[in-house]
């Protein structure tokens, strides 16, 4: 495990800023650990003793992002920088935000108000790391452990007790014994948290490279308190913990592995207690409600399926099949090529990809309404076993005796 971290120029730059002018800086929390662990960063934030007024008046360009809680964003070459003043939490009485946020001079006592041991980590080239409470340790051995004890961490923040799930997905970590036994006991603090928050947490867990990991939420026993729906949605099974990481990552295709051993109402009512956004919901709808169809590598069929799902959503359907029947790889393979070739010559399989439309069928003579939509309809099933008659001419020449019959 390294224990050197090279910082970013523009980031060394607001360090030693802060020092120039008398104050502590450090790099602090997830980018150190990431750091550590060989992976780049996404953001760097900066804690630091200068309070916020001190750090607009250094800085000049800056955002106040969350100044009652000490964040001021310094903006440099459109990209922003957090910088957080050492803080001492009060008492959580909401069980998610403390009471009060007393702001502090020391390093030590900052680092002791977060979540976890890997990320309780601080970085300056001046002093180097500093790891006050065992999270190198805990990086080597791959867990989650909480900085101090366990159901204090927990009490004060019930949104921790997912967000510890989802590091153990993201970083590929087991759940310490005492932090797991403290999100047990201490699992009806998830009440206190916003359904919304507790579905972008889920989330984040499914689009990692180990969304088995949502697991936890059961055998941690947390699930009765997520939310109502989820009482009804069983375990995952094996088939989602061995295949569930191949899936794409896109948030309907891994919601929808996850709900495969339920029904799609007791799914749909999940999302929608969690107030998933309405897009998630309509495809997980669309691809669950479509697991039954039993895909065939045929023309007819694979058209049947897009008429239904669309092509992005086949690929995505697809994968569900693939996962649920892994011994039809090559079954698989077979249709996506077949599909690939259909869109390729844009062969229809919607009536908008017909070479007529409603208005060339009344210039024919017939009368608008329901009778137009059926005859475009048989024309769609008729272009869908031969396509090479998706032609204008072919098209009305077979609706043409419809309308003596209809006259008859």
């Amino acid at each position: 495990m390294k224990r050197c971290i090279d910082i970013p120029p523009e980031v060394e730059r607001l360090l030693e800023e802060l020092n120039s002018r008398g104050h502590q800086a450090y790099v602090v929390g997830g980018c150190v650990r990431d750091c550590l662990m060989g992976l780049s960063p996404a953001d760097w934030d900066i804690a630091t003793d200068a309070h916020p007024q001190e750090v607009k008046a250094i800085f000049g360009h800056t955002v106040d992002t969350g100044i009652a809680h000490g964040t001021v964003t310094v903006m440099r070459k459109k990209k922003g920088y957090e910088i957080t003043t050492f803080r001492r939490d009060g008492t959580y009485s909401d069980g998610r935000h403390p009471d009060a946020v007393e702001f502090g001079t020391d390093l030590a006592a900052d680092l002791s108000r977060r979540d976890f041991t890997v990320n309780a980590m601080a970085y300056s080239r001046r002093e180097g790391l500093v790891d006050l409470f065992g999270g190198i340790k805990d990086l080597e051995r791959k867990r989650i452990v909480c900085v101090g004890r366990s159901e204090d961490r927990f009490r004060e923040d019930g949104l921790r007790i997912i967000r510890a799930l989802r590091f153990c997905a993201q970083l590929n970590f087991s759940l310490e014994e005492e932090c797991k036994k403290a999100m047990q006991s201490m699992a009806w603090r998830l009440q206190s948290v916003s359904k919304e928050r507790i579905f972008s947490e889920l989330t984040k867990i499914l689009m990692t490279d180990h969304p088995e990991k949502i697991a936890l939420a059961f055998s941690c026993e947390l699930y009765p308190y997520i939310s109502e729906g989820f009482r009804h949605i069983p375990p995952p099974q094996k088939m989602f913990i061995q295949f569930a990481s191949s899936l794409p990552m896109e948030k309907a295709v891994r919601w929808s592995a996850f709900f495969v051993d339920t029904t799609v109402r007791n799914a749909l009512a999940a999302l929608k207690e969690l107030k998933s956004d309405n897009r998630t919901i309509e495809d997980v709808k669309a691809l669950l409600g479509n697991l039954s169809y039993r895909i065939q590598p045929e023309a007819r069929s694979i058209k049947g399926l897009l008429y239904r799902i669309g092509p992005e959503k086949f690929d995505l359907l697809l994968s569900l099949f693939q996962m649920l029947e892994p011994e039809k790889k090559e079954w698989h393979r077979e249709i996506l090529e077949k599909k690939e070739q259909i869109l390729l010559r844009r062969e229809a399989y919607r009536i908008e990809m017909l070479a007529i439309h409603g208005g060339d069928l009344i210039k024919e003579g017939f009368k608008p309404g329901p009778e137009i939509g059926k005859l475009l309809e048989k024309s769609l099933e008729t272009v869908m076993e031969h396509p090479e008659w998706n032609t204008k001419e072919r098209l009305l020449s077979l609706c043409r005796p419809q309308k003596r019959d209809t006259k008859n």
